[in-house]
C-alpha cells in the first residue's frame, strides 16, 4: 500500500523559493498545453514526440515529458467519470428509476477539464532524498529548474510513522508551499475472525456494534461544535479554510480511535448522494461523509481488514433486538423501541442492525 505524507517548504530562501515558484508556473503552463492539444487530436494514450516539440515552455525535455503524461492522466480522470456516470445510470434503470438527468449528461461529450494550481507530479529523475546530520531532517534535491535547487525540511510525526512501517519513494507531489512524499507499505498479518458494524453520524464520527464511540476530541471539540464553527464563516476565508481543515483533522483523530487489531472486516452502510436534492441548512451542509469513508477505507488497507456494504435503508428506525421498524423508536441520541422496550443508544442501535444486514 501506498501512503501519502506532507511536508512544509517554509525553511526555503527566497532565491530557492522564487526558483520553484517559476518552475512551478511554467509547468503547470506545459500542462494546460498538452490538455488542450491532446483534447483536440482525441489522443488520450499517449504524448507524441512531435507534440512534445510543439511545447515551448521553458522547462527541460524531461519536464516536458512528465507534464503530458501529467495531462493524459487529467483527461483520462474526466473519461473516468463519464464512465461512472453510465455505470450509476445502469443500476438506477434496473431499479426502475428516473434516469433522464444522466441521459443528458452521458448525451454530451465530457467538457475539457480546466487545469488550475494542481500539485504538479515529478518522479525520479527529478528529486533525490538526501538524510542530513545538520539542523534540518532532510534534504530533496530537485531538478529540471534550470538548475537545481535543494529543499531543506523538517519531519513530522506522521513521515516518522510511514518512515517505520515502509520504504520511502523517490517521488513527489510538488506545490510552491508544500512536498508530499510516498511511502510504500506492506500490509499488517490478520487472522482475526471477528466483524463488526460502524454506523457513520454528526453526534458521534463512528460508532461501533461493539458499544465504542468518539464524541469528545482531548481539546473538548465534537462534530457538532465543528460544523457550528463552519458554518458561521464566510465560505472562501482564511478562517473558513481554518474550519474546514479542522474538520478532516477531527474526523482523521475519531477514526484512528478504532482498534482493528481483532477484526477481519467491518460492514457499514452504503451511502450514494446522500440527501441530494433535498433543502440542506447551512449546518448539515457542512457534514461530508465521503472523507469519513476515505479514512475508513485507509485504515482498513493498514490493518488488512476488509469492508462491507450494506443498504443503509432504516437502520437508524429499527430495533437490533426485535427487529420493530418504526420512526417513533428514534428520538435524537435516544433508542426505544415501541414493541419490546429495548432501549440504546441510537447510534449504537444502528451500527448492531448494520453488522446484522450483512
Amino acid at each position: 500500500m501506498i501512503r501519502q505524507v506532507e511536508l512544509s517548504l517554509k525553511f526555503l530562501n527566497k532565491e530557492k523559493r522564487n526558483k520553484l515558484s517559476e518552475f512551478y508556473s511554467k509547468y503547470i503552463e506545459a500542462v494546460k498545453f498538452f490538455v488542450d492539444v491532446l483534447w483536440e487530436s482525441d489522443e488520450y494514450k499517449f504524448v507524441t514526440k512531435e507534440t512534445l516539440q510543439k511545447c515551448n515552455t521553458d522547462i527541460t525535455a524531461r519536464a516536458k515529458q512528465c507534464a503530458g503524461k501529467q495531462a493524459l492522466s487529467i483527461i483520462n480522470g474526466t473519461f473516468k467519470k463519464h464512465k461512472q456516470r453510465i455505470y450509476r445510470r445502469d443500476i438506477l434503470k434496473k431499479n426502475g428509476e428516473d434516469t433522464s438527468k444522466l441521459d443528458f449528461l452521458i448525451s454530451k461529450k465530457p467538457s475539457k477539464p480546466e487545469v488550475g494550481n494542481i500539485p504538479i507530479e515529478l518522479d525520479s529523475r527529478f528529486i533525490a532524498i538526501l538524510d542530513t546530520s545538520n539542523s534540518f531532517d532532510l534534504w530533496i534535491k530537485i531538478a529540471g529548474i534550470n538548475g537545481r535547487v535543494i529543499c531543506p525540511l523538517k519531519k513530522t510525526k506522521m513521515f516518522n510513522k510511514w518512515d517505520k512501517l515502509g520504504k520511502i519513494k523517490q517521488a513527489c507531489r510538488l506545490t510552491p508551499n508544500s512536498i508530499n512524499l510516498y511511502f510504500e507499505c506492506e500490509k499488517k498479518l490478520n487472522s482475526a475472525n471477528k466483524t463488526i458494524g460502524i454506523d457513520v453520524g454528526i453526534n458521534s464520527v463512528v460508532t461501533t456494534s461493539d458499544g465504542v464511540q468518539n464524541k469528545n476530541c482531548p481539546h473538548g471539540h465534537t462534530m457538532n461544535s465543528i460544523l457550528t464553527k463552519i458554518s458561521k464563516k464566510k465560505k472562501g476565508s482564511k478562517a473558513f479554510k481554518r474550519a474546514i481543515e479542522h474538520r478532516k483533522n477531527f474526523i482523521n483523530w475519531s477514526i484512528n480511535q478504532l482498534n482493528l487489531n481483532n477484526c477481519n472486516s467491518i460492514v457499514v452502510e452504503n451511502i450514494f448522494n446522500m440527501r441530494k436534492g433535498k433543502n440542506r441548512g447551512q449546518f448539515l451542509s457542512h457534514f461530508t461523509y465521503t472523507i469519513i469513508f476515505n479514512k475508513l477505507e485507509q485504515l482498513c488497507e493498514e490493518w488488512n481488514v476488509s469492508i462491507n456494504k450494506v443498504n443503509p435503508a432504516y437502520t437508524s428506525q429499527k430495533c437490533s433486538a426485535c427487529g420493530e421498524t418504526k420512526t417513533e423508536n428514534r428520538k435524537g441520541e435516544h433508542f426505544k423501541c415501541k414493541k419490546c422496550g429495548y432501549t440504546q443508544n441510537a447510534d449504537i442501535n444502528a451500527a448492531k442492525n448494520i453488522l446484522a444486514s450483512v
